[in-house]
């Protein structure tokens, strides 16, 4: 039965009797609460980003004898390997047969070199250093997966694209709707505009600008006879833009025009 502690670690040394008084490690385990919300780097949440990451990224390499074409992903000092939770079941790992919770890590600098993290119980993360070729600590063990852990999450946000920014918007819909209908009126009063050879205006665009401090709407216009039946296939004609600054707040109008 666990202890009330939110993350339990439990170093597991068996002895394996030979010919000789000897015993030799064949197995150095570390055990971590899979719920243990206090637990920021060998939990859950971060496994399962790594192990879709190494997923996403097909590359493919073979490890061992056991599997063939393991997924697999290589940082700077460690080296990172999918098993397929069905074990040889799946031998080629392909990604449609089962799940892959078993992460392999290998750090060829280490005596002992390869460390597995099991995450296919919800309960429970196991961290096994299998047949160590040197005297392990608890500490030891945890550093080892911490470190290539935390390696490979950087390689992760590096890679992943940053969010685009929100677009704010400074007025609702309806004060939008307003300054339109203020400006339409206002265009064809304006006898300046109503001069021109083209007395139809096309609506080309809404937004707002900043004059003395104040965000008023600009609404501009351009004649119709400047601007092609179908945009994409036609050219647009150069200037006669009218544009229509709305002050809602004063509710007044100023018309200016392009070249």
């Amino acid at each position: 039965m666990f202890r009330e502690k939110k993350v339990f670690i439990l170093l597991i040394v068996l002895g394996l009797s030979t010919f000789s008084s000897n015993a030799r490690t064949i197995d150095v385990t570390v055990r971590v609460r899979g719920d243990a919300s206090d637990e920021k780097v060998i939990n859950r949440e971060n496994l399962t980003s790594i192990k879709q990451f190494i997923i996403k990224s097909g590359l493919r390499e073979t490890y061992s004898q056991m599997f063939n074409n393991n997924p697999a992903y290589h940082t700077k000092k460690f080296s990172f390997y999918l098993n397929p939770d069905t074990g040889q079941k799946n031998i080629n790992c392909e990604i449609d047969k089962s799940d892959f919770q078993t992460l392999v890590i290998r750090d060829p600098d280490r005596k002992s070199q390869y460390c597995y993290i099991d995450f296919t119980n919800k309960n429970e993360i196991n961290v096994r250093i299998p047949g160590p070729t040197e005297d392990l600590t608890v500490s030891q063990v945890r550093g080892f997966a911490s470190e290539a852990i935390q390696e490979i999450l950087a390689e992760i946000t590096k890679d992943t694209p940053a969010a685009k920014p929100q677009l704010k918007i400074s007025a609702d819909i309806r004060s939008l709707k307003d300054a339109i209908d203020i400006a339409i009126p206002a265009l064809y009063q304006d006898k300046m505009a109503q001069s021109f050879n083209s007395k139809l205006y096309i609506l080309t665009s809404v937004q707002q600008i900043l004059i003395n401090n104040k965000w008023i709407w600009r609404v501009t216009f351009k004649p119709k006879d400047l601007l092609p039946d179908d945009p994409s296939k036609g050219l647009i004609g150069m200037g006669g833009e009218v544009f229509v600054n709305v002050d809602l707040a004063a509710k007044t109008t100023e018309i200016r025009y392009g070249e």
